[in-house]
């Protein structure tokens, strides 16, 4: 992420906890806009117990997220066309490269968990029944501690409040020999503004 260092340096930058908070806010405002444009039917975050508590969300959420948060800062339009370009949907080893950049500074402030850098995500679609119809979300999955935000956001009950209304935690996994019927699919490159940041030029 060499541009991204030019303009600014994002492992200072997230040391601060008001700005990680920053940066989650965004999180939480792109999971209503999702929920908005699905009607309340597609969740893109999912909570998972294991030793402790992590939400499953699609890596490129997080990208959208940094990309929405550098907009609200004073970042010049070319520098913010420069970072955007370091997370190219099109060009897998120049993204995958970048996002391992982020994922570990993200990493190192104890907001994102993961036991092999090289392999970062792991694709899976996750379920959830509603009406007899199965709302299935494509992901490219990694791991968020939900423990970091709660404690991150201690003192603002609403804020937590407002991030539980988008996790799921009724939902299946589902295998390649899971066969559904009634369902309907959604995944994140169909958000519009993953699509107005990536797509618009094809």
């Amino acid at each position: 992420m060499k541009n991204v260092r030019k303009v600014l340096d994002l492992d200072c930058v997230f040391a601060n906890n008001e700005v990680l908070k920053d940066f989650i806010i965004e999180i939480i405002e792109i999971c209503e806009k999702i929920n908005e444009e699905t009607q309340s039917k597609h969740s893109v975050i999912f909570w998972k117990k294991v030793k402790h508590e992590y939400l499953y969300v699609d890596y490129k959420i997080l990208i959208v997220a940094l990309l929405n948060f550098l907009q609200k800062t004073d970042i010049s339009v070319e520098n913010f066309e420069n970072i955007k370009k370091e997370f190219p949907y099109y060009d897998y080893s120049k993204l995958n490269d970048s996002m391992q950049n982020l994922l570990f500074i993200l990493a190192k402030n104890d907001l994102v968990y993961f036991t092999e850098l090289k392999n970062y995500y792991t694709k899976c679609q996750i379920c959830i029944n509603s009406e007899d119809i199965n709302y299935i979300t494509k992901m490219d999955r990694i791991s968020i501690k939900y423990s970091k935000i709660l404690q991150l956001f201690a003192n603002n009950e609403n804020m937590i409040n407002e991030f539980e209304k988008y996790i799921k935690r009724d939902f299946t996994f589902l295998n390649k020999k899971s066969k559904l019927r009634n369902k309907v699919s959604y995944q994140i490159e169909e958000f519009s503004q993953f699509r107005d940041y990536f797509m618009s030029e094809f």
